[in-house]
């Protein structure tokens, strides 16, 4: 997940565009150019510098400078979280999502750290012409924020926990599981941004390992058997990827009545003929996830096109897109489920 140099880049292009209202000093040359600053000492606050033959490449460079510090330390700690996630969870979609709703919490946090990051001082050489610029972070109110925001993620946590080991419906308790995980995997960039801000370098230290919440979630999943049935078009090599999908996203494969559900795939192809030299076909995949009862739980539908050369090429490319959906939305989708 490479979203720190992303997300730090833009939001510093974002608050560039004001200036500083300061002007530059011209005397003698500052203890920070070369070192630590005296007036802005390291126990209250992280510093960057930069210069250029510009006042605005000198504040850019002193900001990119202060945020790259921040940067160095959290991008350990993603690669991480995405190896134990890699590792330990085949279904990549459910990553995908989850990073989606992860990174944007993220930019929201960090958004407002950045915000809190001031131009302090400038200085201009004489002799070369050239600007510095000092951007200094104060530790306190930074530390503040995240903190309140880890421990608000630790009780989302907590009560996504419980209402797991709770839950009567099992698909709801792997949805609370995974919301668990999810919540944990956003927590653990922000704790390594508050252990580099915070000189003692502790942050929160965390009540759950995220990958034993992991642990949970797929253990949860794998108590669950789903038997597959297939309607419409392609009908074996369907019955075939449906199965395999089941089985790639954790849960168990059944074959017989007494399962607890019945996950239907339906897929609809139209031949549309030949078109400017192609063959194609358009239809659609649906997904219908049914209880032991028979009461429907949910549905999904995905739309589906593709052409070919001629019409076996342009079927086996439709049933490539269909392999790739169900291998990757699978799991997601039927966890999306449990709130119907």
């Amino acid at each position: 997940m490479k979203v720190l140099r992303s997300i730090l880049a833009a939001m510093l292009a974002i608050y560039l565009v004001v200036a500083c209202s300061a002007q530059p000093r011209q005397n003698e040359k500052p203890d920070w150019v070369n070192g630590p600053s005296s007036s802005y000492p390291v126990s209250q606050y992280l510093a960057g510098r930069g210069s250029g033959p510009r006042l605005a490449d000198a504040e850019t460079r002193a900001r990119a400078d202060l945020a790259l510090i921040l940067e160095a330390q959290i991008n350990a700690e993603i690669r991480d979280q995405k190896r134990i996630e890699r590792s330990q969870n085949t279904a990549g979609d459910v990553e995908q999502r989850a990073d989606t709703v992860i990174t944007r919490n993220i930019i929201t946090h960090t958004d407002q750290v950045i915000r809190g990051i001031e131009i302090a001082d400038i200085w201009q050489d004489l002799e070369s012409g050239d600007y510095y610029a000092l951007a200094v972070l104060k530790r306190t109110p930074a530390m503040q924020m995240l903190r309140g925001e880890i421990r608000k993620l630790d009780q989302k946590t907590a009560l996504y926990i419980e209402q797991s080991r709770t839950a009567k419906d099992r698909l709801a308790a792997i949805s609370s599981a995974s919301n668990a995980v999810n919540t944990q995997a956003e927590r653990a960039p922000l704790q390594q941004m508050l252990q580099v801000i915070d000189k003692t370098g502790r942050g929160i230290p965390e009540q759950w390992a995220l990958a034993n919440l992991q642990t949970d979630r797929d253990s949860l999943i794998g108590r669950i058997s789903i038997r597959p049935r297939v309607q419409g078009s392609d009908m074996a090599s369907l019955e075939n990827e449906l199965t395999a999908a089941i089985a790639h996203a954790g849960f168990n494969v059944a074959q017989t009545n007494d399962s607890d559900y019945t996950l239907v795939a339906r897929l609809e192809l139209d031949d549309l003929g030949r078109l400017d030299g192609w063959y194609w076909l358009k239809g659609s995949l649906v997904l219908i996830l049914n209880d032991s009862a028979g009461k429907e739980r949910g549905t999904r539908r995905w739309n589906i096109k593709q052409s070919g050369q001629d019409p076996r090429l342009a079927r086996r490319r439709a049933m490539d897109q269909v392999a790739g959906i169900l291998d990757l939305e699978l799991r997601a989708t039927i966890i999306g489920f449990a709130n119907h």
